[in-house]
């Protein structure tokens, strides 16, 4: 069987599918793209958001009212489209929720209009404005001593608004009466006068502060003045009274060192040389009364008992440990050596205990022994010896505090020169109250417990001078003034 065929007929039919095909993928892309083509935008879109006025300088305290505009593709302001504001610094500017920027401090900030997903923006600058004026608050201050009192300072421009952010500097006159922490905080040291200063960049303010004190009790002190082979006298200070001058406690002629008053502070014990005899004298507080309760050239270091009935005193032969004695304070009668039986060391620096919280009182001292030395306690027939302080040190001077509970002393040691420590009277917590240069020594508490006075040098040239501590350690004061003499040995007097 034979089949007709045109030329090339099978052929020419694959042919034109093959080129629908091809026309079919060919006419895809242009079909896509022309389905993609976005059409012209609409009127009522917003485009772009304009912001008036696009940037603005103000001071601290002004403000400024910005509009914000939503515009179509073609500029047209459009209307019923809600404008969000926000600022990228608050601490330069703040903005409304209507545009209204207010300025709060020196700097550059952003405000931005935003509406429909698009933004528009204003820049606001806030100068560093110069300060021409400060105002302290309080504009004055009247403190006790010891108290603290917060002072602040204000920063204003040339039209009076506050200027914030900037530092202040803080001083006083006389840090020795009023202290000024960098917060402003003044601390009442001691008694007068002072001004408290603040600074901010050029412009400065002052307030006038005034320390008071009434401690009920003087600070009486040896005086050793500068003319050679003067005799030293002692001098009697009001803490409470700087202006007014020490003033020698007996009329001339008395003279003498190491002063210990009575608990009543009528009479006061000291140590002196008076024709030709050395040794324990009394005397009233009016220079009525002179005896002498000892003639024994090593005789020193006279402490009373709180009853006022006898003084402990040290003796310390030449060549000899020294020991402990007590005797009548009327006439230095019945004399007992009261650490006798204590062996090969010496005993010095006795200290009276007020009435302790078990009953009765006891005798601190020092004990002297290889070289070192430590705080004791014993009662005052000589039993119940007891160690306070221990370690590789040189522990002298314990003085009580009027509680009965703690002991100041001072302390040498490798590390310490001088230093005056505190130790509970029963020993144990052994803690630094005042490290200075050069040493400190003779602490005496103030009968109301508050301060521990004292004999320092590191402030005054190679001269001796009292002082005064917080028994917390805090607020150094100077007690003695004048440039020319040696002022050491300090203890309290009741005023009569």
């Amino acid at each position: 069987m034979s089949t007709a065929t045109t030329p090339g007929g099978p052929l020419r039919l694959g042919a034109r599918r093959t080129a629908r095909i091809r026309l079919a993928g060919a006419l895809l892309p242009l079909l896509s793209a022309c389905g993609d083509t976005a059409g012209p935008a609409s009127p009522d879109e917003v485009a772009a958001v304009h912001v008036s006025p696009s940037a603005a300088e103000l001071t601290v305290g002004d403000s400024v009212q910005l509009t914000a505009v939503p515009v179509n593709a073609s500029g047209q302001p459009l209307s019923g489209h809600p404008v969000s504001w926000s600022t990228d610094d608050e601490a330069v500017a703040t903005v409304s929720g209507s545009g209204l920027v207010r300025a709060v401090g020196s700097g550059d900030a952003r405000i931005t209009a935003s509406s429909r997903g698009r933004e528009g923006r204003a820049t606001i600058g806030v100068p560093t404005p110069a300060v021409t004026t400060v105002v302290i608050e309080p504009s004055s201050g009247s403190l006790a001593e010891g108290d603290e009192a917060p002072f602040g300072a204000r920063a204003l421009d040339a039209d009076g608004h506050e200027v914030t952010g900037r530092v202040v500097q803080w001083t006083s006159s006389d840090a020795e009466v009023a202290m000024v922490a960098p917060d402003g905080r003044v601390t009442a040291v001691r008694s007068g006068s002072a001004v408290v200063r603040a600074r901010v960049d050029g412009a400065r303010a002052e307030a006038p502060v005034s320390v008071s004190a009434d401690y009920g009790a003087d600070l009486v002190f040896t005086r050793w003045f500068g003319v050679a082979g003067l005799a030293p006298e002692l001098h009697v200070q009001d803490p409470g009274d700087p202006d007014r001058a020490a003033a020698p406690l007996h009329p001339t002629g008395i003279r003498g060192v190491a002063p210990s008053p009575s608990p009543d502070g009528s009479t006061i014990a000291f140590t002196a040389r008076m024709d030709g005899q050395r040794g324990i004298y009394v005397v009233s507080r009016d220079g009525t009364g002179l005896r002498a309760l000892t003639s024994d050239e090593a005789d020193d270091q006279a402490a009373w008992s709180p009853a006022g009935d006898r003084i402990a005193f040290v003796r310390w032969p030449l060549g000899a440990d020294a020991d402990i004695w007590i005797m009548d304070a009327a006439d230095g009668g019945n004399a007992v050596n009261l650490t006798a039986a204590f062996g090969d060391s010496g005993q010095i620096s006795p200290a009276w205990s007020p009435a302790l919280p078990g009953g009765g009182h006891r005798i601190a001292f020092a004990q002297v022994a290889d070289g070192l030395a430590h705080i004791f306690t014993v009662n005052p027939d000589g039993t119940d010896v007891r160690q306070v302080t221990f370690g590789q040190v040189y522990d002298d001077q314990p003085a009580w505090s009027p509680d009965g509970t703690t002991i100041v002393f001072q302390r040498h040691s490798d590390t310490v020169v001088g230093d005056l420590w505190l130790v509970d009277a029963g020993g144990g917590n052994e803690r630094p109250l005042v490290s200075l240069p050069m040493g400190q020594f003779d602490p005496a508490w103030s009968p109301d417990g508050r301060l521990v006075a004292f004999t320092s040098k590191h402030a005054s040239g190679g001269r001796y001078d009292v002082y005064t501590v917080w028994a917390d350690g805090s607020k150094l004061a100077r007690r003695s003034y004048e440039t020319d003499t040696d002022n050491e040995s300090p203890a309290w007097i009741i005023r009569p």
